[in-house]
């Protein structure tokens, strides 16, 4: 996900330079709430188990 807003954050630097302007408000980084980084990792922890289980078992 931030390599997303970074890459989004570069390419309006790069328009805004073609264009001969210059950002000055420097971007705050979206940072994901405890409760998203909660869900993300049992979304992974899940993910885990099912591949284990899927091709654990050959």
């Amino acid at each position: 996900m931030s390599k997303i807003i970074d890459r989004q954050n570069r390419d309006l630097e790069v328009n805004a330079k073609l264009h001969g302007l210059e950002i000055q408000v420097p971007k705050a980084r979206r940072s994901l709430s405890k409760e998203q980084k909660k869900a993300m990792a049992d979304a992974l922890e899940k993910a885990k188990e099912r591949k284990a289980s899927e091709y654990g078992k050959r």
